[in-house]
């Protein structure tokens, strides 16, 4: 199986990360610095062949394209689901019987490592997942075969796309790979892991109330000596110690 193809929706318009409850301008800053942190990330990901970015957003594009990811322009009226099948479909067009994976693009504390764990347990299946910390929505889904993808988010997502047949991988909920945020608590947790260098800068830079660790230290939360938050195996099996 040759590399894995990833496609990051990122929605980069003013209206991005409306539930993150901070100043427009820190609004704005914060869902880019998220985007280019993720982006930086996936291309450091060993498992990963080229990154599409799909975004309606000029400075997005511009911005991910500097790091080295593709980008396409998302159509205003498309909606999210229609994007990621539309970049699907140029993904399968550039890279003819590539897996192809769909990663939200929110994940300031994505480790590439995490991400390399979880695509290679991901390669095991025909279609596989990741839900988020909280359970509910979905951070990662990913298909050997990119014709069998049946992209659900939005809302309750994880169990839509069990609901279509993904096998949900098993990741440490204290992974940045299952990190995204939404709100100013997500933030906070977050903020236990170590975040990429572009979310830290704005945070320096920005108040944000109810945000605690503006370093990005480790804290409470914090991961044993010797112990992966990115390893992933299948739901129900046993890790090995």
């Amino acid at each position: 199986m040759t590399g894995w193809i990833v496609v990051i929706p990122v929605k980069g318009t003013e209206l991005a990360k409306s539930r993150l409850e901070v100043s427009r301008e820190t609004r704005s800053a914060l869902a880019l610095a998220f985007a280019l942190d993720t982006v930086r990330a996936v291309l450091a990901a060993e498992q990963v062949a080229e990154v599409l970015v799909v975004t309606a957003s000029e400075v997005v594009d511009s911005a991910v394209r500097a790091l080295g990811a593709g980008s396409m322009r998302e159509s205003d009226a498309a909606g999210l689901n229609r994007s990621i099948e539309q970049a699907i479909a140029v993904a399968e067009r550039n890279n003819p019987g590539a897996p192809v994976a769909v990663l939200l693009g929110d994940l300031p504390a994505l480790q590439p490592q995490d991400l390399d764990a979880a695509l290679v347990a991901a390669a095991a299946h025909p279609r596989a997942m990741v839900a988020d910390a909280a359970g509910v929505g979905t951070v990662l889904l990913c298909a050997r075969d990119v014709g069998t993808h049946a992209v659900r988010f939005g809302g309750r997502s994880r169990a839509a796309h069990l609901a279509e047949g993904y096998v949900e991988l098993a990741v440490d909920v204290r992974s940045g790979l299952r990190r995204d945020i939404d709100t100013v608590e997500d933030l906070t947790a977050a903020r236990a892991l170590p975040l990429g260098a572009e979310t830290r800068r704005v945070l320096e830079r920005h108040a944000i109330a109810g945000s605690a660790n503006p370093t990005g230290a480790s804290t409470g939360s914090a991961i044993p000596k010797g112990a992966s938050a990115g390893s992933a195996i299948p739901k129900g099996a046993t890790p090995s110690s």
